[in-house]
C-alpha cells in the first residue's frame, strides 16, 4: 500500500507517531518530541525565543540540572514551570546575566520567577528609599527570609549568585550610588519587567546603569505574566519616599516605601 493510499490528515494530535529510520534502526516517535527534537538541532538560543509554558512536575531532575549547567538546556523552555503546591516557579529566561558582572558570570542559568506572590512586604519601614535598593529591609531582611523559608527548600543546591548592579545611596530624590553585589535573589527593576523606565525619578537616577537592562524574554513574549491583578514591588528608587511598583491593573507606578505589597523576586539557578 503506498503511503498516498494512506487517509489524510492536515492536524497533529498528541497520540500520533511519525517514524525515523538511520543507523540505530527504525524508530517511531511522538509528534511533539519530533517538533521539540528539531528545534534541539538549532543553537539553545532558541529556548529563550520560544513560548512553551509547559508543566515540569514539581522537582528538578537529575537531566534538567546537567542540561542547564551544560547550557543545552534540553527539554526546558520558555514559560516553563515546576508547580510546588500552589506556586508556579516559570523560567523567564536562560543565561540573562551572563557575561555580566564586575566579575563576568561564566555559569549557564536559568533565571526563575514565580507567578504568585510569595508575601506582601513594606519596601522600608521607615518610608524613606535613604540606602537605595541596597539599603531596604526588603534586600536586607524580607528578601533573604523568603530565600531561606520558600525558594530554597524549592531549589535547594541549584540555587546560584549572580552579579547586580545595586543603588545603595539617594540623594536629592534620585538614586546617586550604586555597587556591584552577588546577590542569590533580587526583586526585578522595570527593565526587566516593561522593558522600559516608565517611571523615573526626576528624569535620572543611576538605576539606568543596571547590567540587568533588558525585559526578561518570558514577559517579552507574553505579557499576560505581567498583569496579575496584584500589585507587587520593583526596585528602582522613583524619589525620596517611593519606589517602583507594578499595579494590580498591570501598569506601571510607585508607592510609599513603607507600603504594603506583594512580592516577585527572581533568581538564578545552574
Amino acid at each position: 500500500m503506498k503511503i498516498t493510499e494512506y487517509s489524510a490528515t492536515k492536524r497533529f494530535t498528541e497520540d500520533q507517531v511519525l517514524l525515523v529510520d538511520g543507523n540505530g534502526g527504525t524508530k517511531n516517535i511522538r509528534i511533539g518530541d519530533a517538533v521539540q527534537a528539531m528545534f534541539d538541532f538549532m543553537s539553545p538560543i532558541n529556548h529563550r525565543t520560544i513560548f512553551r509554558g509547559k508543566n515540569l512536575g514539581s522537582v528538578i531532575t537529575t537531566e534538567q540540572k546537567a542540561a542547564i549547567q551544560a547550557g543545552t538546556f534540553e527539554d526546558l523552555w520558555l514559560g516553563d514551570y515546576w508547580k510546588v503546591g500552589t506556586i508556579r516557579w516559570r523560567i523567564v529566561d536562560f543565561d540573562y546575566w551572563l557575561g555580566t558582572g564586575d566579575t563576568s558570570m561564566t555559569k549557564h542559568h536559568l533565571v526563575i520567577m514565580p507567578d504568585d506572590s510569595l508575601g506582601s512586604f513594606a519596601m522600608n519601614d521607615n518610608g524613606t528609599t535613604t540606602g537605595g535598593y541596597a539599603g531596604s529591609n526588603m534586600y536586607t531582611t524580607h528578601l533573604p527570609s523568603v530565600l531561606n523559608d520558600t525558594i530554597s527548600s524549592v531549589f535547594g543546591d541549584v540555587l546560584i549568585s549572580h552579579p547586580e548592579l545595586l543603588t545603595n545611596a539617594v540623594s536629592n530624590e534620585v538614586a546617586s550610588g550604586h555597587a556591584w553585589f552577588d546577590a542569590e535573589v533580587v526583586l526585578p527593576n522595570q527593565f526587566m519587567m516593561f522593558g522600559s523606565r516608565p517611571i523615573n525619578a526626576n528624569g535620572g537616577g543611576r538605576e539606568q546603569y543596571a547590567n540587568s537592562n533588558t525585559q526578561l524574554a518570558a514577559l517579552r513574549a507574553f505579557p499576560d505574566l505581567i498583569t496579575l491583578r496584584y500589585s507587587h514591588w520593583l526596585r528602582d528608587v522613583t524619589s525620596a519616599t517611593t519606589f517602583a511598583m507594578v499595579n494590580a491593573n498591570g501598569g506601571a507606578g510607585s508607592d510609599s516605601a513603607s507600603n504594603r505589597h506583594g512580592i516577585r523576586p527572581v533568581f538564578a539557578i545552574g
